[in-house]
């Protein structure tokens, strides 16, 4: 849950700033791979673009409340970033619950991916989302002065972004931390040590479907995490790379009405 009690900056007004440390959490980036050179297509219509464009979004937004978990922002064109365990840390109760849903989600975004390609504009290559999971603590709070977002910083949303960068389309990475939490609840599949940029020699995991939803704990409202083919049901039913590492260390994000 939070932790530190929230901060004001200096002086009320706009210029103030809130944050607040939360530990315990899980963070997911994912990247949304051919994107974009369906985007740079220039034999494509802007509006069939726009209208795919809007069909991925709004089914990864249906799956976060289906887990539980919060959209944090939308990041340029093709990257999609979500915790789990904040800015409300009751939706999630624990740190093994947070990463099961954080889970759950990444493989029903996987799914759903099959229903995008079928919408997708005629000649265009099949797209496919690449996911990396970390689990961690981060420093969250509401930025800006005309306009106000809702930003993460810290290492555990950095190294987020790097498993996204190492995972494969079609595919989700774990760092060992998330590993941790889910073991035993999904096929993982451990991986050969890789270099990760600032962090040295880590060992990841590819995630797989889930082994075992009946044994999941309840969340603290007394609701399991769905599976995640109820997740992708649900994503259907109405209708990260190096680029995400400046994004998370930056404080720089999306507009929180995204």
């Amino acid at each position: 849950g939070g932790e530190g009690g929230g901060e004001g900056g200096g002086g009320g007004g706009p210029e103030r700033s809130i944050a607040q440390l939360h530990t315990g959490c899980s963070f997911l980036f994912a990247k949304v791979v051919g994107l974009a050179e369906l985007v740079g297509d220039r034999l494509q219509r802007p509006r069939t673009i726009l209208l795919l464009l809007q069909s991925i979004f709004d089914r990864f937004d249906r799956l976060t409340e289906t887990f539980n978990v919060q959209k944090v922002r939308k990041t340029v064109n093709e990257s999609y970033m979500v915790a789990a365990g904040l800015p409300d840390p009751e939706l999630l109760g624990s740190p093994q619950q947070r990463a099961l849903g954080t889970c759950a989600l990444a493989v029903a975004m996987v799914h759903v991916m099959d229903v995008v390609n079928a919408e997708r504009p005629p000649g265009s290559a099949p797209l496919s989302v690449q996911i990396g999971v970390h689990s961690g603590s981060a420093i969250a709070g509401i930025i800006g002065h005309r306009k106000y977002q809702y930003d993460l910083v810290g290492d555990a949303v950095n190294t987020a972004a790097r498993m996204c960068g190492m995972s494969a389309p079609g595919r989700v990475c774990l760092s060992k931390a998330t590993f941790k939490h889910v073991r035993g609840q999904f096929d993982l599949t451990e991986r050969p040590p890789l270099n990760v940029k600032g962090k040295g020699k880590m060992v990841t995991y590819f995630l797989g479907g889930r082994t075992a939803p009946s044994a999941s704990p309840s969340a603290a409202a007394g609701s399991p995490v769905p599976s995640a083919e109820t997740g992708a049901a649900a994503g259907d039913a109405a209708g990260c790379s190096e680029s995400s590492e400046s994004s998370g260390s930056s404080g720089s994000s999306g507009s929180s009405s995204e």
